[in-house]
């Protein structure tokens, strides 16, 4: 299955270390307009990557940073 994502925002560490984003994504075969995400750097799946490096990159604005 190839993963549909048409947008993301709302990016937050999910580590202390910054090795993983939890972020909104709109999915496209999701019924749901956002839901919660977790992206890494790693991974299974092309779209974890992809998320998590568009999130770096700031194409999804600003990363917050870590709370516990």
């Amino acid at each position: 299955m190839n993963i549909v994502y048409t947008e993301a925002r709302n990016a937050n560490w999910a580590n202390s270390d910054q090795t993983a984003i939890n972020i909104e994504v709109n999915f496209a075969h999701l019924p749901e307009q956002w839901v919660w995400f977790s992206a890494v750097a790693s991974g299974d799946y092309p779209h974890t990557h992809e998320i998590y490096a568009r999130a770096v990159a700031g194409d999804f604005g600003p990363i917050a940073e870590y709370t516990e």
